[in-house]
Parts: C-alpha cells; structure tokens; sequence
C-alpha cells in the first residue's frame, strides 16, 4: 500500500469517523514555538513537530499510531490523545528542552525535545504498549519539505548497521536530488533514496541538512512521496521519514524503546545568500490593443458528464443565436416548461436577450416539418426526425435524451421529464461564442445515466438556502445529479426549538430549498442521526437522561421507551416536511465514543442495533417509503480488507447484517482508491437489493468505487461532505472546497458507472470547472474588447531562472506576442522561457531578484475602465495549500487600491505542481529539458461590479520559499 496506513486513520478522524475520539474537554494547549538561531521548532497535536530554517518548513508535520495487528483498531494515536506538555526549559549552555507526554489505557509514549543554540535539534521518542495484544506502529518522524530537498546534493547516506538488506552499501556516492517527482503508481519501496539509514546529509540553498538516528526501535526509512496522490501528500510535497514502511510489529515485552533523530544545520552546502530587498521602480509599459480579448471556441465542445455517444460537427453547422431565436414546445409538459424556463434565463444571462417561448399543438412533430427556423424544438419524444432528414432515436432508457444541434434549428428530446430537463442542460453547456456572436455548438448526441440514484449530502444552517441554491443550479443540477441528502437534525424543528444551535436553518428555509431543487429535477431526502452521532439531541440540558452513556452522550438509549417517542418527533416532522420518497436514518458509528452498551446491558450490540433499525424501518414502511441508512455497522474490517466496517468485531457485523430487513437501502461509505471493494459483494451476498455507494473527495476513489458499485448492480451514488454540521458558503475559502469541487467528478462517475478516464485524463480539470461554474457566465465573455499587454522594465533572460542547470531549464514556453486559449493576447519575453523571478528563500544563491514590480495597465491610446486583469505566473517552489506568497496590489488613479493575495493552491502553484488550482486554471504546457511537464497558469482578477479601475499593478513577494515567477501580463478594458 502506497499511502501510509496513519494517514488514511488520519483522514477518518478530519471528518468526525474515527475510532477513538479525543477526550472531551478544552482542546490542548500546544507547545510554545521556539526560535533558537536559525531554527524554529514547534510541536502541537494536531501536526506533531514543525521544523523551520531560517522561516522555510523543513519538517512540515510528524505523527505517531500505534495500532491493533493489521490495522484492526486503534491503540494510541497522538492527534486523538490529550497531551502533557512541559514547555521548554534553558539550561546554563543555553540548550532548550521541552517534554510531551501521551497515554491512554493501551500505550504511552514521551517526546524529549533537546534544541542547541547551534543549529541541533534532537528528538527521542519514547515508546512502550501497556497490554499485551498484538500491535504495530507507524512513526513519521518528519514529513520533509519536496521545496528544500528538491535539486539537492546527497553528500552521505549511511545504512543502519543491521540493515536487512542484502549488498547495502555503507556510504552511497553523491548524488543529486531530482526534481522530477517519481512515476505515479510506484511502491514506497521503489521511492526510497537508500536502505533503512543511520544518517543522511543533503546540500540544500539552506545548507547541509544533516539527520542522524540512533536507538533501539527498527531503523528509519526514507522515501520520495512527492508524486503520491494521497491526502497524506496532497497538500504539499514531501519526502517521508520514519519507522513504519512496512509497520514493524510491537509487543508489550518489548518495554520502552527508543528512536532518537537528530537534525542539524551547517551554512555549508548550496546555502543561499540573502535577496535583495529592492522593487524595480522603473515604468514599464502598456502596448494597446483593440483586441486584447477575442471570445474563442475550444477545439472540441465540453460536455460533463460525458455523453455516452457523442458526434462533433465542424463549428460552420452551429445554430446561431440571436433576438429572433425561439424555444419551440411541442407539448407543454411541466418538465419541457421548466427546461424551457432554464435555457431563456442561461441565455439571458450570457448574451444579453430572451428568446420567445412558443407553444404548438401536441399533433405536430417534435421537428415539424423542417419549416421553422431559427429555433430550439424541446419535449418528450421517441424518435425524431433529424435535421438533416435522418433520424436520431432518443434512448428508450429512464432519463434519457437525444440533442441535435444544425445551423438552423437544435432539437432536444427526452425519454421522460427527466431526460428532457437533462437534455436541457447539455445544450446550456454547448451554449458559446466566437468573434461572430453567441452560437450553439453543433452535435448530435445520445445519452442515458448508468445508476439510477446520483445524490450529494449536505448539512444545513441559517446561511445555507443561498449557498446551496447557488450549488444547485450551477453545478449538481447542471451536471444531471438528481438527488440530495440534507443532514437536518440541527434545524430548528417544533419538535423541540431548544435543541437547536444559534446557526440552525429554518422549515421555511428548507421548504424553499426543497421546491428549487424540484424545479431543477432535483428530489432532496432528509438524514437525522437516530442513533449515534446524537450530539444535536444532547446539545439541550437534560436531555442527557435520554444516553446510553450519560458520561459520554453521544449515542441514544433506545431501551428507554420515552426517548424513542422523543426522538421520533424530530423524524417525523422532518419526514412531513420533505415529503421525499425515502428517509436517512443514519445508525453509523454507533459504537465510536463512550461505553456501548451501557444502560441497556445485558443486551447486546448486535441486538441493540438490529433492534433500532428495524424501529425506523418500521417507521419509514408506515410512511410508504424505503429506509436509507450507512452500512458501516454492518462491515468489520478483517471481513472486507481493504475497505473500512465500524463493527466492534467479525461476528457483530456477521450479526448485524442477518438481522437487518433486506429491503433497506444501505450506504456504503468507502472514500479511499482500491481496485476492489469487498464491502458491496458481502452486503450483496447478505441479501441486501439496494446499495449505494458513498464517496469523498479522493478523485481516483470516487471513480474506483463508482465502477465497482455499477458492476454489482447497485442503485447510484452518493457524494459526501464533512467540514462542519453548519453549511455556509465561506467553506468555499477553505482547504474543505476540495469536497465540492469534487462533485463535478461525482456527477461524471457516477452518470457513466465509473467508466472513463483516470481523472487526471479527463479533458478537463474538475476543479477548474467547479471555479467557472461558481464564477457563472457573464455577457462580457461574449464580445471582443480591448485591452493591453503590461510589459515590465526588468526582464530576467535566463532560461534557467531556477538555477538549477540543465535540468531545471524550460522549453515550449510562448515568445512573443501570442492569444492564448482563454482569449487573451499576452506578450511573453523575447528570450525563450525568460520570466521575472522575486525574492524567495529558496532562490538560487547571489540572486537580486526584486521584492516586487510595477505593472502599467493603460496608455494613451486606452479607452474604457480596465475590467479584468490576468496574469500568467507560476510559483519557484511548491509550498503548503493555503500559504499566502505574495500579493497584487492595484492602484486606480484616484490612489484607492485593492489587493489580491497569492494563495498557494488557490490562485498559484509552482510550475512543477501537477495539482488542480481552483482560481488559476493552466493556459501553457511547457517541459524541461528533462522532459517533466512545467505549467503556467493565469490569475484573474475581475471587477464585475462597481466603478474601480486600476491603472497600475504592483506584483510583490512576501519571501518565502515560493517566489512568485511572472511570464505575461493584460488588462481587459
């Protein structure tokens, strides 16, 4: 396995599903950050050890899981236990020491931090089990930083002494560091840079790094995790180092062990000199153009999710759109009136007219006669005639739909309401324009959905009817998802008004949601937790008395009749209000915190459980619909390696699954990649008919578990999200965005089985398309403007601005005047892969690069208000999501200003940083000369609304240890 095992655990306890949860009460209070020279070291829960030289991360996190055999269950892990701390202490030579101390009932380990005044950081973790069951750890000792290792020097790397492997040299020959991460799909061992070490010394622009290990616990390894795809590195590049790859068995007779890492720092090496400090001052210049902005055609229409049959006209055969164009209804079904409703208010909005909607008689065909030109023809059909005289057969399978699209007429046609409504949607996507006006793009397409049931979850809140109404039409409705769960316990129902927080949302509120989705061809279900996870119901003084454990109140006691009327309030006006054709009863994790069972012994969980599904399935039967609920608690995970169960054992599960009515749908959350998953063949072969599979943000995951649901037969898909019970826009402004730009692969999946490619060959960028959808179409994307190129007065010419020699040298990168694919005419440097480099702590050594530069944005001759302003830039270095690098500042001519700030993974990324950036889509593919691909992407600003307009920018660098690199600049009036 590629991922290290803590990390997928990790990733469990981030969304609230971990086993073992942290002990209630106040949050830790961290070790205080200590800067000793050019060392800071820091040490919290959450990230374990930091490491920083001269302010550049070195070591970015570490972490510490000692677990059951196979990875079975939880013993300690030091993110979920409450720490000790001694903070630090000075002795007379001027050494700093600092003690953390973790334990529970199954483990205790202790971290001495010992920091010198020069330059030497020792850390000795010790360790030891306080039972005795077989156990494993994993130790990561340091998540190393790709930005500082890249490009090194090895000078000396010694094996361990007892290093199993056969022919280990003692001392390796020196070598370089590549910058090209390995290829994607290798094994950890495969990445390592040697055998387990004793000690490794790298020359970096920050000096020799040095790291030695001694002790008695298993040997350190250490291996290149930059190409890895895994949320463990997904954030930023990293080389891992530790005790755990593979895990190395534990046992209680071990006693204590010890693994001791020392770093240090020596100004020996390729140690950087300081940059300087100065801006370039001088003006540069604004070369005008009449038409810096030209609406262009990609090369082939985009059309997500991809349609099963797909044929391509050249562009000549388009439909051209116009003030006389009409949206023709053959019949007047409520669902061609809502997809009627649809395109006039899309084409408003993007071209700036209405076309006229015209009703004819139920007996014409659905194309007439060929007669009516200039016109949109949408309804429910069967086969319809073609433009061409041909004749196209819509899909004769529920939400089907044709779409033909010629120079004078389009044709929409669906094999029920549904398909109608998502045919509707497809044309919207072939909605475009060129230098001649708006068109619709030519095609004749064919296409049908996989499953049946392609849904997203959301929680809810005071501030969610905007933000979900904005995520409905423009992404989950747009790209065909026909369902959505609305996590509600914490609305604020009559059922009991003081259970909810101050942030809950209201019935009126989810009344509105629920009739926006419908007109969207949208169904929304309710979920309310009815067993675990009832942190809602005991967020109300006394309410505790309903527990199973009142200690910990989380699970609810289903023995006490009184809670059981209790709560079925809560479920039954939530089931009146949505009126959905099922119910989520949740019943996930019910076993996680607290003792279970507590107030209902002598009953067992497996009877407890059984018992409380059947109540709700009884309920939900009542109400002449299925109950939905997740299926983890009918999973172990010895059973279904190596996807997750939350069972307390093998028998439970068995238990738990022979007793559960077959008719209830259950949701299989499995979020990690694998190429097969266990889990849906043992609910299948339970007896289990309806199964639906949930999936996360992990791209290639939800394409894993999406093939495999639509392989066993299952009903559709369920794209899930956790980053807080309130659901509000502002997430969006988060590392948690990543969950919803994953919707867009969702839909994909789950519309085609999982079927396709890779999501890193998809023909586009899933992030990138979340970013436009959510930016939505404005009539300016249709029209040429003008505009002009900013040229600044200091050029670095180097090729190899990177310092790094042949290997870091640029090629493919525009010269010149050029118009790039999103319609922007930019002037590039005249010397092949020239850019202006700012200051950045990892610049190559005795670099001037400048702390910032002045950008003209306009001229004489330019006329208008600068609109819209796009930089091409790349980053120097990759460096942590969310790590502000730099900052644009513009400047109108009355001296007011706004400021853009670089986020690193938001609007920047390093031009070796393959990642999908949100506000900052790729506009050049260039390579080195080593062949590894470099990437130039395009930061847009937009002023959309109001009266400001910038005559100048200034582009500035915070230094850190990604500069910002720029390649081209433009204004759009």
């Amino acid at each position: 396995m590629f991922i290290p095992r803590v990390a997928c655990w990790a990733l469990l306890a981030g969304a609230g599903l971990f086993i073992g949860s942290r002990p209630a009460g106040a949050a830790p209070v961290p070790l205080s950050p200590l800067t000793a020279n050019r060392l800071t070291v820091g040490w919290t829960a959450e990230n374990g050890l930091t490491v920083a030289v001269d302010g550049v991360p070195l070591v970015r996190r570490s972490s510490l899981v000692l677990v059951k055999k196979g990875w079975t269950g939880t013993l300690l892990n030091q993110a979920r236990v409450k720490p000790d701390i001694t903070d630090w202490t000075t002795a007379p030579d001027g050494t700093r020491t600092a003690r953390i101390r973790l334990e529970n009932e199954d483990a205790a380990c202790e971290y001495l931090l010992t920091v010198s005044p020069k330059n030497r950081l020792v850390v000795d973790l010790a360790y030891r089990l306080k039972r005795d069951t077989p156990a494993e750890i994993e130790y990561a000792a340091g998540y190393l930083s790709g930005a500082v290792l890249q490009g090194s020097r090895i000078e000396e790397y010694v094996a361990a002494a007892a290093s199993p492997e056969p022919g280990a040299a003692a001392v390796s020959a020196k070598r370089q560091v590549s910058l090209a991460p390995p290829a994607a799909g290798t094994t950890q061992e495969q990445n390592r840079l040697g055998p387990p070490l004793q000690s490794v010394a790298f020359g970096t622009r920050l000096g020799e790094v040095t790291i030695r290990y001694s002790g008695d616990a298993p040997a350190p390894v250490l291996f290149d995790g930059r190409a890895d795809k895994g949320d463990w590195a997904a954030n930023f590049p990293l080389f891992w180092l530790g005790i755990g790859s593979p895990s190395p068995a534990v046992a209680k007779r071990d006693g204590e062990r010890h693994a001791v890492f020392t770093f240090l720092v020596t100004e020996k090496g390729l140690s950087n000199s300081p940059a300087k400090a100065a801006g370039s001052s001088e003006e540069g210049v604004a070369l005008y153009s009449a038409a810096t902005f030209v609406p262009t055609l990609s090369a082939r229409p985009l059309v997500i999710p991809r349609p099963k049959v797909m044929t391509v006209r050249d562009n000549s055969a388009g439909l051209r759109l116009s003030k006389t164009t009409r949206l023709v209804l053959p019949d007047a079904s409520p669902a061609a009136r809502k997809a009627a409703r649809l395109l006039s208010s899309e084409i408003e909005q993007r071209f700036g007219f209405s076309p006229k909607v015209v009703l004819v008689s139920r007996g014409n065909p659905l194309l007439g006669t060929g007669l009516v030109k200039d016109a949109i023809f949408l309804g429910i059909g069967g086969k319809s005639e073609m433009l061409s005289g041909k004749r196209i057969p819509v899909p004769q399978k529920p939400e089907g739909y044709a779409v033909a699209v010629g120079p004078s007429q389009a044709l929409i046609a669906g094999t029920d309401e549904a398909g109608v409504l998502w045919g509707a949607q497809t044309l919207i996507q072939l909605l475009a324009a060129d230098a001649k006006g708006p068109l619709v793009r030519p095609v004749v397409i064919q296409d049908w959905p996989t499953l049946s049931v392609r849904s997203v979850h959301l929680f809810h809140g005071r501030e969610a009817l905007p933000f979900h109404q904005k995520l409905i039409d423009r992404v989950l409705a747009r790209f065909k998802m026909n369902a959505l769960f609305i996590q509600a316990e914490q609305v604020r129902w009559d059922a009991d008004p003081a259970v909810a927080p101050d942030w809950a949302g209201t019935k009126a509120d989810l009344r509105k949601e629920i009739a926006f989705a419908a007109e969207r061809g949208m169904t929304v279900y309710p979920l309310l937790e009815s067993y675990g996870h009832m942190e809602w119901l005991f967020n109300k003084g006394g309410n505790t008395a309903f527990a199973e454990d009142p200690q910990t109140p989380y699970a609810v006691n289903i023995s006490d009749p009184r809670a059981m009327a209790y709560l079925e309030k809560f479920n039954a006006e939530a089931d009146t209000l949505f009126d959905a054709p099922g119910f989520h009863a949740g019943l996930d994790e019910v076993t996680m915190r607290g003792r279970f069972p507590y107030r209902s012994l002598p009953r067992t969980f497996p009877d407890l459980f059984v018992s409380n599904a059947k109540y709700w399935h009884e309920f939900a039967i009542k109400r002449n619909k299925p109950l939905w609920m997740w299926a983890d608690m009918a999973l172990h995970p010895s059973e279904v390696a190596p996807c997750f169960g939350t069972a307390p054992t093998a028998k439970d599960a068995a238990a738990v699954r022979a007793g559960l009515p077959k008719d209830i749908v259950m949701v299989d959350w499995q979020y990690s990649p694998h190429d097969s998953y266990p889990s849906l063949k043992v609910l299948k072969n339970a007896g289990f008919r309806k199964l639906v599979a949930a999936t996360w943000y992990y791209p290639q995951g939800i394409q894993d578990f999406t093939r495999a649901a639509a392989q066993i037969g299952a009903l559709g898909g369920m794209q899930v999200t956790w980053c807080g019970y309130e659901s509000k826009e502002s997430v969006l402004d988060t590392l948690e965005r990543r969950q919803f730009t994953a919707m867009v692969l969702a839909a994909d999946y789950f519309w085609n089985g999982g079927d396709g490619p890779a999501p890193s060959k998809l023909p586009y960028d899933f992030s990138q398309v979340f970013a436009r959808q959510w930016r939505g179409a404005v009539a300016a994307d249709s029209v040429t403007r003008p505009g002009v190129a900013a040229v600044p007065a200091l050029t670095m010419v180097s090729q190899d601005w990177l310092g790094y020699g042949p290997e870091g040298t640029l090629t493919g990168i525009p010269v010149g005047d050029v118009r790039l694919s999103d319609g922007i005419r930019y002037r590039f440097p005249a010397r092949p892969a020239s850019a202006v480099l700012l200051r950045g702590k990892l610049n190559p050594p005795g670099t001037g690069a400048p702390s910032n530069i002045l950008l003209p944005l306009t001229g004489e001759k330019t006329p208008g208000a600068v609109r819209e302003l796009h930089l091409v830039l790349a980053a120097s270095h990759q460096a942590a999501s969310g790590t502000r690098i730099g900052t644009v500042s513009l400047t109108a001519a009355d001296g007011t200003t706004t400021k853009i700030e670089l986020i690193y993974g938001r609007n920047i990324a390093a031009w070796n940083d393959p990642r999908s950036v949100p506000d900052a889509p790729v506009m050049v593919r260039g390579k080195t000369s080593t062949g590894e691909e470099a990437l130039l992407r395009a930061l847009v600003w937009r002023q959309e609304k109001g009266t400001f307009s910038p005559v100048s920018a200034t582009l500035t660098s915070d230094g850190t240890e990604a500069a910002p690199v720029l390649f081209a600049t433009a204004a759009v009036n």
